[in-house]
């Protein structure tokens, strides 16, 4: 949960990035580079996908997210985004205060301080023992249900002999009952 709200609280910080980092996207991806770097734009995606991994990969001062608010910065000035001139005023707010002013660096270390964490609860033996536990018991669920599948199948086997026995009965008293009635014309009924 902590997580989630760290990444809606970035996904917050970063909201009037969202367009611009899109139409740099598009424009790197069109040929027409910008000046963007692959990796750059495989950060970019990492930034609109899932901010929160994307953050905690970054060193103390994020100098990939610098580097690519920089290049934005220069499209922008450029107006080679051709973004709204709200947008594009939003945008060029939203940099400053995460270039010049910092904006990011506590929230920064909130997101690194817990991805810590997240980690060592994912190494820890408590978990380990969590996850053999599941694992146990998922074995056993599998078990109980190829079990139940083959007392189901009997089931339906022991239904269908019966069936056909039923069947097969039937069909013999009523040729019991027709051979009777053709050698001594008496009808008979057989229980």
């Amino acid at each position: 949960m902590e997580i989630a709200n760290l990444t809606n609280e970035l996904r917050d910080k970063l909201r009037h990035l969202q367009k611009p980092f899109i139409k740099m996207q598009a424009l790197a991806t069109s040929g027409g580079g910008g000046g963007v770097t692959p990796d750059e734009l495989t950060k970019i995606n990492l930034y609109l996908d899932k901010p929160f991994d994307a953050f905690i990969a970054e060193q103390a001062g994020y100098p990939e997210l610098r580097s690519v608010l920089e290049k934005l910065q220069g499209l922008l000035a450029e107006d080679k985004l051709k973004l709204k001139d709200e947008k594009a005023r939003k945008a060029e707010q939203s940099i400053n205060e995460i270039v010049k002013n910092n904006s990011l660096s506590q929230l920064h270390a909130r997101c690194v301080e817990l991805a810590k964490s997240r980690d060592q609860l994912s190494a820890s033996a408590v978990m380990d023992e969590t996850r053999r536990s599941l694992m146990a018991y998922q074995q056993q669920l599998d078990q109980l249900k190829a079990r139940k599948t083959s007392i189901e199948t009997h089931e339906a086997v022991k239904e269908n002999a019966f069936k056909d026995t039923v069947d097969r009965v039937s069909s013999l008293k009523r040729t019991i009952e027709k051979d009777i009635f053709s050698s001594t014309e008496i009808r008979i009924q057989i229980a």
